[in-house]
Formats: structure tokens, sequence, C-alpha cells
């Protein structure tokens, strides 16, 4: 799918995350402890180091306009996911197997509810200067570090 350059680096993270997705679910299924805690612990890496900057991102940038351009069931549905990841990813314990295969699940369906609803939504929605002046601000929040440097 063709993405707009201002929205290519999040969608760079979407990979990213996608892949961590995947590995959570097999991780879950294989039941291995130690491929359980390591896929926690590259999961909660990705959190700190650049996961929460893209939420942050999109949350401050991308839902409010998804509102603004009358979706905002979906806008509200997202964010909604958001907060259950947050929540998941910042707790103190260690997933279970059960919950890991839930958490991959959740950003799995998440990510392609924003790559293939949402992110198409706001391309046909914005004007080019306001998806420039989102590219400057994803740019000042998110950097040049992408979150494929955390596997």
């Amino acid at each position: 799918m063709k993405r707009s350059p201002e929205l290519v680096p999040l969608s760079r993270d979407h990979n990213h995350v996608m892949q961590l997705a995947r590995r959570a679910r097999r991780a879950a299924d294989s039941a291995s402890e130690r491929e359980i805690s390591r896929c926690w612990q590259a999961l909660r890496e990705a959190w700190r180091s650049e996961m929460s900057a893209h939420f942050a991102a999109e949350e401050r940038l991308l839902f409010p306009r998804l509102h603004e351009h009358g979706q905002a069931e979906l806008a509200t549905e997202l964010q909604r996911e958001h907060d259950a990841i947050r929540r998941t990813l910042t707790r103190t314990d260690r997933l279970d197997a059960t919950r890991l295969g839930v958490l991959g699940e959740v950003l799995e369906h998440h990510l392609r509810v924003e790559e293939r609803q949402a992110f198409p939504l706001l391309e046909q929605s914005l004007s080019g200067l306001e998806l420039t002046v989102i590219a400057a601000d994803i740019e000042s929040i998110h950097g040049n570090d992408a979150l494929q440097s955390s596997v």
C-alpha cells in the first residue's frame, strides 16, 4: 500500500512492532518460559525506547484530526487500544503466555486498523500543508530513531 511520505516514519514503526507482535504470539504458542521472558523484555524495551514516543505522536497529531474529520469512533477505538497496550507494557510483573499472546493479537489488530483505515482516511482528508505540519511534528517528537533499531 502506497503511503504518503509524511506518514512513512509511523508506518516503518508499525512494521517493526508487527514483527514484535508476531514474535509475542509465537512465544505464547511455544510456551517456552525462556522465549516468553525474552519476548516480554524486548517488548518492554521497545516501549521504553521508542513505542511510547510513537504513541504520543499519534495521540497528539493524528487522533484529534480523525475526530475533526468525522472519525470520532475510530479515534476513540484507537485511543482505547493505546491505553490497553500502554497499561500492559508498563506493568511491573512479567506477562504469562496467555497475556503475551493476547498482547500480540491486540497489537496486530491495532496496527492493521491504523494502516488500513486511519492512515488512508487521514491521507484523503488532510491537505498537503496539514500533512507537512504533521511530518515536521513527527520528526521533532520521533527524531531519527526508528523502532527497527531495537529488534
